[in-house]
């Protein structure tokens, strides 16, 4: 989970991902997040791919909405997010979190990248 190294990774500066590894890593946490999905017993059917559920379309849009929603903050309120804001937001996600099993299965998924962290699971709460 976060710590020293994160908070360097985080604040060292504009981030510099490129949008395909953004898509990505949100690929890889709703991946995450449909694999923790309880499909019902009720169901017979067995539980559809995440990619018969979610296309890479709206994976994409996601990832759009969560970029243009950050650049919005910077263009029309002048307040860029910055590395603090998301080295907060990053700690309070692991602090707050009713399942840290999951949050570990996440960053995880994002190879443990402290920056990728910082850019898929903390930037589009921040920009929300």
């Amino acid at each position: 989970m976060p710590g020293a190294a994160t908070r360097e990774a985080v604040d060292s500066g504009p981030s510099t991902i490129s949008f395909e590894t953004r898509l990505a890593g949100q690929r890889a946490i709703e991946e995450v997040y449909w694999e923790q999905r309880i499909w019902p017993e009720q169901n017979p059917d067995p539980k559809p791919s995440l990619d018969a559920v979610l296309p890479v379309q709206a994976i994409k849009a996601r990832v759009e909405e969560a970029l243009r929603l950050s650049n919005a903050l910077e263009i029309y309120w002048g307040q860029a997010i910055t590395g603090e804001q998301l080295q907060a937001e990053i700690e309070r996600q692991a602090g707050d979190s009713k399942q840290p099993e999951v949050l570990r299965e996440l960053w995880a998924a994002l190879d443990n990248d402290p920056q990728l962290v910082a850019e898929v699971l903390a930037r589009a709460p921040l920009a929300e």
